[in-house]
């Protein structure tokens, strides 16, 4: 949650629309296609470390549905109209504005779906209005080439009903429940589509996570950018700056142990 909104450099106002995470990496997306970049030096202990003060602009006119990472510096941005362009930010490591490409390279068509996100390893997921699940694999995600595993993506989960799905890493898949529930499952076909799973149904591994968005920042973290009520101790209007909330709460292996750690940004170029 962005409180108040921003402004850009020009004075204009900007509000976030998104925030993904990648290689220890966290990027803001905001309304006016600004990318924001942030790096969070204490993700490992949730201390309040961070690379810079402020968020790094590395980017404009990233007017997308959604931007994603898909490891290794590599960002998709999903277009209204069902494009997935391709492009790698070479200045991911301190924030620099070094993209592979001065523009997105389309490497995918009509993908019209409600979600899209990265499984890793080139694996791509596409959430559908209906609640399946579709599996493919971009094999040309090193260099943004439009070569694929599949011509159409596979189905490899129905009844995916939920607020939100995100991967945790290593084959894992959160759902976020409109009820706030967290739900697990393990995709043991990750690798070639396969529809194999650990479990028949997702396994809850949390409740009350009542948050506009959360995603994984690797290694059993996840973040959540929320507009709960922050402890009195810290308030965000004290000082007049424009803060992000972020939630950071990491467990251990299936989401078992919580521990929640509001933390601040100020997303401003």
């Amino acid at each position: 949650m962005v409180t108040p909104p921003p402004y850009d450099t020009n004075g204009i106002r900007r509000t976030l629309k998104q925030v993904f995470a990648g290689d220890g990496v966290i990027y803001a997306l905001m309304d006016n296609g600004d990318l924001l970049w942030y790096r969070h030096d204490g993700r490992g202990d949730g201390s309040f470390t961070w690379a810079s003060n402020a968020g790094k602009k590395v980017g404009n006119g990233w007017n997308a549905k959604q931007v994603f990472s898909g490891g290794d510096g590599v960002i998709y941005a999903l277009m209204d109209n069902g494009d997935l362009l391709w492009n790698r930010h070479d200045g991911r490591g301190d924030g620099k504005l070094h993209m592979a490409s001065n523009a997105g390279k389309k490497v995918g068509n009509g993908w019209n779906a409600k979600q899209v996100f990265s499984g890793g390893d080139g694996v791509i997921y596409a959430l559908m209005d209906n609640g399946d699940l579709l599996w493919n694999r971009h094999d040309g995600r090193g260099d943004g080439s439009f070569t694929w595993a599949s011509n159409a993506g596979k189905k490899v989960g129905s009844g995916w009903n939920a607020k939100q799905v995100f991967s945790g890493g290593d084959g894992v898949i959160y759902a976020l429940m409109d009820n706030g529930d967290l739900l697990w499952n393990h995709h043991d076909g990750r690798g070639d589509g396969s529809f194999t799973w650990a479990s028949n149904v997702g396994k809850k591994v949390g409740n009350g996570w009542n948050a506009k968005q959360v995603f994984s920042g690797g290694d059993g973290c996840h973040l959540r950018p929320h507009g709960q009520r922050r402890p009195a101790l810290e308030s965000p209007r004290r000082s007049g700056r424009r803060h992000l909330h972020v939630g950071v709460q990491c467990g251990e292996e299936g989401g078992q142990r919580v521990e929640v750690l509001p933390r601040y940004l100020r997303p401003h170029g």
